[in-house]
């Protein structure tokens, strides 16, 4: 599916929530720029506890999108081969580097 796109468009954000929405946004605007086949892989993160993992429905079903993981992306390898901060976290308080990826058709 990704050999399917022209472009992909690396985001990175220390923030998941935020990483979330920017990615989201991002798609949304290749979209009303006519690449309707735009699509955001990220894991959600966009609600502070996820009512899923409490036994309840997602607020916005329509938000969530699949992750890197499911595509088989490897995220600390992608990253890296393009410069970027990505590693294990040692303790609790390390930065943690987030990341998402737009394709655009």
């Amino acid at each position: 599916m990704i050999k399917a796109y022209q472009s992909i468009l690396l985001v990175h954000s220390h923030d998941a929530g935020k990483l979330s929405k920017a990615v989201l946004d991002i798609v949304r605007t290749a979209f009303l720029d006519g690449h309707y086949f735009s699509f955001a892989i990220r894991s959600c993160n966009l609600c502070k506890s996820c009512a899923v993992d409490q036994g309840k429905a997602c607020p916005t079903p329509e938000k969530v999108r699949p992750c890197d993981q499911s595509f088989g992306i490897d995220v600390f390898k992608t990253v890296r081969s393009q410069g970027l901060p990505c590693g294990v976290l040692q303790n609790k308080e390390d930065v943690q580097n987030r990341y998402g990826f737009v394709l655009i058709e």
